[in-house]
């Protein structure tokens, strides 16, 4: 059987699911402390992976600070380029 892929947004949506304005209060809501300990991993990951490229860490500081969909949007397009090109983290994550 193969693993379940995610796509890029739903990655996304999940790692930083606590930072987008228009959702934090049903995210509460509905995770868990697991939950939530699991969506803070995966979001280090993606930090990790992005380390050393300035444009998205800018991309991911900004849906940190800001948490608009727009700003997720282009985290989003990173993150589906970044698990094409890396087999081992799109596998990770």
């Amino acid at each position: 059987m193969e693993p379940v892929t995610l796509a890029a947004g739903s990655i996304a949506q999940l790692a930083f699911n606590e930072f987008i304005k228009s959702s934090t209060g049903e995210a509460a809501k509905k995770l868990t402390g697991e939950a939530l300990a699991k969506a803070n991993e995966l979001r280090k990951a993606i930090w990790a992976q992005f380390r050393g490229n300035a444009r998205a860490e800018t991309a991911l500081a900004k849906v940190e600070k800001e948490g608009t969909p727009a700003a997720l949007e282009k985290v989003t397009k990173y993150l589906d380029l970044e698990m094409d090109e890396d087999q081992t983290f799109a596998a990770d994550v």
